[in-house]
């Protein structure tokens, strides 16, 4: 409906290999949360896509908070109004905001400690966080003295330990930061497995890599939460991933395969 075109059938879509194009191929008015559930939604293997309609309207952004059901209290004086923790208003009607208490497992195949990760997250020391993060990578594909990973090393790289890494930059981020919000937004731009130049340089631009026409160097990132959504991790990109255009876009699909 808002493509006006019938998309490839999904049996054609399995035995061909082909990709499902990006709704906004087709219409450039549909934001990027619809075009990204929409791809989500329409994935080849039903685990993949969203489970439940909560799950959906959370990619399309339109969960509302919960309301509770407050008692009715007893007589009081109504000119002496308690404040209710943890409640706030929405249009006259009290809704509950759940404690961000859930602990991440820093879970790891390999034996890596992510409590510092975890502790400069818990900071907000995002720079700290990220060369952190990078070293962590490096350390688990053993590729320091290469200083960046590789095709293989990415395609290798445990998923357990990938999980952990991406939950610590969402959970303490508030979902803005991590590399499932990367890869959201790539494949909500089109991007594939397959390298192109021109999704790449609107991701740059989408995420805060570039500016104007150019890229950015490490040094010039934002190391803040006002940054835009999905700036981090950057990895430092002037040696974690040096040929980093094409790590990245080969990170997202082992995110994808990793069910991050």
């Amino acid at each position: 409906m808002l493509t006006n075109r019938v998309p490839i059938p999904a049996n054609y879509r399995a035995e061909e290999d082909v990709k499902l194009s990006p709704p906004q191929k087709f219409n450039q008015n549909i934001s990027d949360k619809v075009n990204a559930a929409i791809l989500k939604g329409m994935e080849l293997e039903p685990v993949n896509r969203p489970q439940t309609v909560r799950e959906f309207r959370e990619l399309l952004g339109l969960v509302v908070k919960p309301v509770v059901n407050i008692p009715t209290p007893p007589l009081v004086n109504f000119d002496i109004q308690q404040p209710i923790n943890n409640v706030e208003t929405f249009h006259g009607t009290s809704l509950y905001t759940p404690p961000n208490n859930q602990e991440v497992q820093l879970k790891s195949s390999c034996g890596m400690d992510y409590r510092k990760l975890r502790d400069y997250l818990a900071q907000e020391k995002w720079k700290e966080a990220d060369e952190e993060t990078a070293r962590v990578m490096l350390a688990i594909a053993k590729r320091e003295n290469e200083g960046w990973l590789d095709s293989e090393s990415i395609d290798n790289f445990p998923c357990e330990d990938l999980r952990t890494i991406d939950q610590l930059w969402v959970k303490y981020s508030d979902g803005k930061f991590g590399f499932s919000v990367q890869k959201r937004i790539y494949q909500g731009l089109g991007g594939t497995r397959e390298y192109n130049s021109d999704i790449w340089d609107k991701f740059g631009d989408k995420v805060g890599w570039r500016k104007g026409d150019n890229w950015l160097y490490y040094k010039d990132i934002t190391f803040d939460k006002k940054a835009p959504e999905g700036n981090l991790p950057v990895g430092q990109l002037d040696n974690f991933f040096c040929k980093w255009e094409r790590a990245f876009f080969l990170l997202f699909s082992r995110v994808e395969t990793c069910r991050l």
